[in-house]
């Protein structure tokens, strides 16, 4: 079993949170964290806030220090190439992906990938695929929270 630590939007969009929350995961055992690759559009009124696409290197890199994996889910091909790029070991796939993985083009942009993750409840969606891993993932996303500063 491994342990996916999923911070959701509790960086705010900082590159200095969005590491101190990897050293945390990589402090309390965690196999990996995986974070977010939206846009700033993708996330107009759902409670979430992108995380800057350029900083997943540094992340990657103080993860590795750390011992801890760093990914991403993804929400389009871009996604999916931009973690390539970066050399990411892993990638977790949407909801709104279920339908793209059949697209020839996805499916070929995503054989790099050791692991691919999709949550239980959209694994019935996708396509048979050697590599894909379904997640207990939280009941409620975004979850709720309340800003206080």
């Amino acid at each position: 079993m491994k342990i996916i630590l999923d911070p959701g939007s509790c960086h705010m969009g900082k590159l200095e949170k969005a590491l101190e929350l990897v050293r945390l995961g990589a402090s309390v055992g965690a196999d990996a964290v995986k974070f977010q690759l939206l846009t700033t559009k993708q996330t107009e009124g759902t409670g979430n806030i992108n995380l800057e696409w350029d900083f997943l290197p540094e992340l990657m890199d103080v993860g590795e220090r750390y011992g801890i994996e760093v990914f991403a889910s993804v929400f389009n091909i871009d996604g999916i190439r931009w973690l390539t790029k970066c050399g990411a070991q892993s990638v977790k796939f949407s909801y709104g992906m279920s339908g793209m993985l059949h697209d020839p083009k996805v499916k070929e942009a995503i054989k790099g990938f050791p692991d691919a993750y999709v949550s239980l409840d959209t694994s019935k969606l996708m396509p048979p695929m050697v590599n894909l891993i379904s997640l207990y993932c939280v009941p409620e996303y975004p979850v709720r929270y309340k800003l206080d500063f």
